[in-house]
């Protein structure tokens, strides 16, 4: 049974309040739209705590505020209302409103976004974050993809670099040889090369697969969601190993909802949206993670760097592979060689201009400078 109403037409959007309380009670409508007000469901598989997450609910509650409740979310984290790889379809199909949406789940539907999971490219997540959102808003073959896909990019939220966490101490990238660790995207690929065995599963389901012996660990995993999964516990020698950034995440809504809400609306999520990207962040996000840091420095869980010898022989050994790979991927989906060379000069120009700008300091390795 469809969970949603999503406003299909202009004659929709003045529903009477007698309808919107009878089908409230039958549990039917996880969004209502009218002239005066929208209540969307959003949707995300990580638990509160990291700053991705926290940015999400700072956005909601303050599109709240500033609209005089015109504008209401009902958030759901955890997982606690559908897994992470249910998120796209189900906002497609009505069952909520929008959430979490990483490309790496559904490269089918959005390939030319998960250029993200492409190694050894950057350590900047704010310069990431801003990226993928100007390339949302300017680049015409990733706005025709969002479109596709039926959402629309609210914003961007900061995802740190790829850290991995094991249960025995690893102290150099030898030692991750053999294992069985949870990674995510075409970054997997790297991550074979050394040896490991991945598997992709729900963050969710992370911390009881460590946890019984199905995974000797996770291999890829934004740094400050690490203690707000309790990973520390199961998988307590946490090194960077220099990959760098292995996704990207956005808060996507349905298209269709979004072209049913009142343009004074829009203009609020946006404004609040853009607020977020380019004046609470990178600070906030430095705050969660040193405040990750300390969490998991109580709980004596290490955290160490991966040599930069290391890194440089294992991304010479990746070399263009992974690009490679995307590449093709991409033209399988239909999409023309022109467009994807084209969509990737614009991504890595993009990126290197926010890069220039950004203050961003890397917190594993400030975590790593206070870790025994």
């Amino acid at each position: 049974m469809a969970a949603f109403h999503d406003s299909r037409s202009t004659a929709r959007l003045f529903l009477a309040a007698s309808a919107l309380a009878a089908a409230t009670l039958l549990g039917m409508p996880t969004l209502a739209v009218s002239q005066e007000s929208v209540t969307i469901r959003l949707t995300s598989p990580v638990p509160r705590g990291p700053a991705h997450v926290e940015a999400i609910q700072w956005w909601a509650d303050e599109v709240a505020k500033r609209s005089e409740d015109r504008v209401k979310f009902q958030t759901f984290y955890a997982g606690s209302l559908m897994g992470a790889l249910e998120t796209l379809p189900a906002t497609r199909d009505g069952r909520v409103g929008g959430g979490y949406m990483s490309p790496g789940y559904w490269p089918a539907d959005l390939p030319l976004w998960s250029v993200d999971s492409i190694p050894f490219v950057t350590d900047d997540p704010h310069a990431m974050m801003l990226t993928f959102y100007d390339l949302s808003k300017n680049n015409e073959s990733m706005r025709k993809e969002l479109e596709a896909a039926g959402i629309k990019l609210m914003f961007m939220v900061p995802v740190t670099p790829a850290v991995s966490g094991v249960r025995e101490p690893v102290t150099a990238l030898k030692d991750l040889d053999g294992k069985r660790l949870r990674v995510l995207g075409y970054v997997a690929r790297a991550f074979q090369t050394i040896g490991v065995q991945p598997v992709s599963i729900d963050p969710g389901q992370q911390y009881e697969a460590i946890q019984r012996g199905a995974l000797d660990g996770f291999g890829s995993l934004v740094f400050d969601a690490i203690p707000y999964f309790k990973l520390h516990e199961v998988a307590p020698s946490l090194y960077y190993t220099g990959i760098g950034m292995y996704s990207s995440v956005g808060v996507g809504i349905s298209l269709e909802l979004w072209n049913g809400i009142p343009e004074d609306l829009q203009n609020i999520m946006t404004e609040v949206a853009e607020e977020y990207m380019f004046e609470r962040e990178p600070a906030a996000l430095m705050a969660y993670e040193d405040e990750a840091c300390t969490k998991l420095l109580d709980a004596k869980a290490t955290v160490t760097l991966a040599p930069d010898t290391e890194v440089e022989a294992w991304k010479a050994e990746v070399g263009d592979t992974i690009k490679d790979a995307w590449r093709a991927t991409v033209l399988e989906r239909g999409v023309a060689a022109e467009v994807v060379d084209a969509f990737y000069a614009d991504y890595t120009a993009t990126l290197a201009k926010y890069e220039a700008d950004s203050k961003y300091e890397l917190g594993v390795a400030k975590c790593a400078a206070r870790s025994d």
